[in-house]
């Protein structure tokens, strides 16, 4: 059903309901969530290993859920019976509806499986996505971090899901079900596995011995020392951790299954903070009852005194609230009256600089101004500096290309000069090359003169030549 929404509407669900779908959809092997079982410790209400403790807090289970413990009463009162009209505001459905399908299993009340499905499914068609959301989240309640009959949704996960915040009931049934198992000597872990798995994942390391595919998981969380754990995760920073509540040395929970008690004092390293000694032994003193129904006179009484402290509390919160936003009010008034004074401060020194009275500034100012203006002609001397360095190397500069271009002047003068006599020797060559040739065709007419017997005509010639 979860896959049937888009992400912006995921988004709208876990405003609504936190992340509780990311715990469902996590990718787990049930054998290693079986091992880490093996390592809790019933009497410390913790997981302990070779050299170090490890336990789930309320403050990371917030984290994890994305629901705020501020925001809702963490002990609401399990022996009231649920208005069939609080389910329909909450769940989208007809009083008719929710009376009609109300069951009965056992010594529990609640809704089939199917028919909330069903439910869904018509409000998908719909297009009615706040109620469809609704049902979702309550399938989930009740099918997989609240689990007690299968395709059972009781009246205790609606009525956690009404309170609006499953966090300290998650923490609770993790707790007893794992002290449970163990009193059992063994069985299954009825909680939300899941989230234990979602939990202890990010403590782990992501080298060595732990991620070696070879071991067993057993052997693997054997291999675990104090050095290995990411002790504080960031994502998961919260200022307030609860360490007690009440008279009582440690924080009370109250579940599905009972009530039983955990000690956030051996959590302290998990949120920043250090362990510099041991635990007294009151802190860690053990309680437990081994029904959620079951009728405590001490239990009950102490919660009634803590509801009345609370409503107590929420009154004074209010009133200093209120007084708070007198504070507020009054200081936003001050703060305009001292930025009007600020104001006019300013324009009487603009005023007092433009006529000269500098009158103003206190010794330190100068002081201050001093140095500033001490840096300034520094930087002014390096400036200059540079400016004499890029003038000399630009004198060079010139100097070497006015050298190189006389020097090229000469080499081209030269050039032309050789090129003139060159062609001043080549037309005289050409010239005696057209006399030798005249006088070579007049030698070569001479002798065919003579070879023919023309004697004269050898005269006339010898004669012209003579001439």
């Amino acid at each position: 059903m979860s896959a049937k929404a888009t992400p912006i509407k995921l988004n709208s669900f876990v405003q609504d309901y936190g992340r509780i779908l990311d715990i469902l959809n996590k990718k787990m092997d049930m054998m290693n969530v079986v091992t880490i079982a093996q390592f809790y410790d019933p009497p410390l209400r913790c997981f302990t290993f070779s050299d170090f403790q490890l336990a789930p807090t309320l403050e990371e289970f917030e984290r994890i859920v994305g629901r705020n413990l501020r925001d809702h009463n963490p002990f609401p009162k399990s022996d009231e019976g649920i208005p069939p009209k609080r389910i329909t505001l909450a769940l989208g459905l007809k009083v008719s509806e929710v009376v009609d399908n109300w069951d009965v299993k056992g010594a529990l009340n609640g809704f089939s499986r199917k028919f909330l499905e069903d439910q869904a499914k018509n409000m998908e068609k719909e297009g009615n996505w706040e109620a469809f959301y609704a049902m979702l989240a309550v399938l989930v309640y009740g099918i997989v971090i609240f689990p007690n009959i299968d395709h059972f949704v009781d009246h205790l996960a609606v009525r956690i899901f009404l309170s609006g915040n499953p966090v300290p009931f998650l923490l609770t049934d993790l707790h007893y079900a794992l002290h449970d198992r163990h009193e059992k000597k063994g069985g299954a872990i009825l909680c939300c596995v899941q989230l234990l798995h979602a939990w202890f994942r990010p403590h782990m390391p992501e080298e060595g011995p732990f991620v070696l595919k070879e071991l067993k998981p057993s052997q693997k969380l054997a291999s675990l020392t104090s050095n290995h754990v990411k002790w504080y995760i960031r994502d998961w920073e919260i200022e307030d951790v609860i360490v007690s509540i009440g008279d009582f040395p440690n924080v009370p929970l109250i579940g599905t299954k009972g009530c039983i008690n955990y000690n956030p004092v051996l959590s302290l390293r998990q949120h920043g903070y250090p362990m510099n000694d041991p635990p007294k032994a009151e802190a860690l003193k053990p309680f437990i009852l081994h029904s959620a129904e079951a009728d405590h006179p001490m239990l009950n009484a102490r919660i009634k005194e803590l509801e009345l402290k609370n409503a107590d509390l929420r009154i004074k919160l209010g009133r200093v609230s209120v007084e708070n936003g007198n504070l507020k009010d009054g200081q936003q008034k001050k703060d305009k009256e001292l930025e009007i004074s600020n104001k006019r401060a300013r324009e009487s020194e603009a005023r007092r600089e433009k006529f000269g009275h500098a009158l103003y500034n206190t010794k330190s100012v100068f002081k201050s101004k001093e140095e500033e203006l001490d840096r300034a002609l520094l930087r002014i001397q390096k400036l200059n500096k540079t400016l004499e360095l890029t003038l000399e190397m630009k004198r060079e500069a010139r100097l070497i290309f006015e050298i190189r271009t006389h020097e090229l002047e000469n080499t081209i003068q030269k050039y032309k000069d050789t090129l003139e006599r060159k062609k001043l020797r080549t037309e005289e060559s050409e010239r005696v090359y057209t006399r030798l040739k005249y006088q070579l065709e007049q030698a070569d007419a001479r002798i065919q003169a003579l070879e023919g017997g023309d004697q004269d005509a050898a005269y006339m010639m010898l004669l012209a030549d003579t001439k």
